[in-house]
C-alpha cells in the first residue's frame, strides 16, 4: 500500500476536438511511506512535473529503509535501503 500526499499546482488544458487533457505544472511531495516486500519505506523526496500528455509526467521519487544488522558487517550496525524511480 501507499500513503503519500502531494502539493503543488497543475492546470488541466483540453484543446478543441482533443481526446484528452494535458496537464502543465509541477507537484512536490509532502510526505509519504510505501510498502513493498513486507517493510515499510519512508518517502524523503517526491517530484512529479506534467507538460503535456498526463502519462507524460516526469517523476522522481526516493524511499529509504533503515534495517539494524545483527550481526556485524565492517562495524555496522544499520544499514541503509533506498528506493529509486525516475523517469
Amino acid at each position: 500500500p501507499y500513503d503519500i500526499e502531494f502539493a503543488g499546482d497543475v492546470q488541466a488544458v483540453k484543446r478543441p476536438f482533443a481526446k484528452e487533457s494535458e496537464l502543465y505544472g509541477q507537484i512536490q511531495l509532502v510526505r509519504g511511506t510505501v510498502e513493498t516486500l513486507n517493510r515499510r519505506f519512508e518517502l524523503e523526496r517526491g517530484t512529479l512535473v506534467f507538460n503535456g500528455p498526463a502519462l507524460a509526467a516526469r517523476v522522481d521519487l526516493a524511499a529509504v529503509l533503515d534495517v539494524r544488522l545483527t550481526g556485524t558487517l565492517a562495524g555496522q550496525s544499520s544499514a541503509q535501503i533506498t528506493l529509486a524511480v525516475n523517469g
